[in-house]
């Protein structure tokens, strides 16, 4: 990797992180706005956000455009064995994903970043106890 390549990255380590953390205001924001601790909409936005990502990588896709690269995207060919076995991990995903949104709605946006970055954890461990693959002493040490 030359320097451009790692300025790139290094760049896109930043928007990632920038993202993030309007994301997490945003949800914030929108679990106050729902009815806080007491409301009862904190599953339902954390079922719209997996929608909204679901209608994205769909559209992305269809029209073979990343969005990122703005280059060909080519939807990927999965038989039915292969869509059963992603299946498990989309559900486990699934359940992160909710984790996080509601550990939004229980405190601090601290508190929430502090659950996200168990994330890794949590997928590590769900592939260490059902799928028996440990993480390997790279992926462990990052």
């Amino acid at each position: 990797m030359g320097l451009a390549d790692n300025l790139k990255l290094g760049l896109l380590f930043a928007l990632w992180y920038l993202g993030n953390y309007y994301y997490n205001i945003y949800n914030k924001t929108a679990l106050n706005e729902a009815g806080g601790k007491e409301g009862p909409f904190a599953y339902t936005i954390a079922t719209y956000q997996l929608a909204v990502g679901a209608v994205w990588a769909l559209a992305t896709w269809v029209t073979t455009i990343n969005p990122i690269t703005l280059g060909r995207q080519i939807m990927p060919k999965l038989s039915f064995a292969d869509c059963k076995s992603v299946s498990v991990l989309a559900v486990w995903s699934a359940w992160a994903h909710l984790g996080s949104v509601l550990c939004m709605n229980a405190g601090s946006v601290a508190f929430g970043q502090i659950v996200k970055a168990a994330e890794p954890v949590f997928a590590a461990t769900v592939n260490t106890v059902f799928y028996s693959k440990p993480p390997s002493m790279a992926q462990a040490l990052l």
